[in-house]
């Protein structure tokens, strides 16, 4: 029987404090599925407990809607100043 080989890959995005979460394949099924989660007890202090597990299509999802919220925000804000 042959098992995927898989790679770890983490992404850490920080904060202007300095505070980081992970985005990273989820341990429980990494093959299909990613999740975002603290990076530390330090992470954790500040953000909460955060363990966000999510198939790869809801990612693409919350990656957009994400991106598209910070887009109008900013516009917003640059539309005031």
């Amino acid at each position: 029987m042959k098992y995927p080989i898989i790679t770890d890959t983490i992404r850490r995005i920080q904060n202007d404090e300095g505070m980081t979460l992970d985005v990273r394949p989820w341990p429980d099924s990494p093959t299909n599925s990613v999740a975002i989660m603290n990076s530390d007890e330090w992470s954790e202090e500040w953000f909460g407990k955060i363990e966000l597990p999510m198939d790869t299509q809801f990612a693409r999802l919350l990656g957009e809607a994400l991106i598209k919220c910070a887009n109008e925000i900013e516009e917003s804000k640059s539309n005031h100043e």
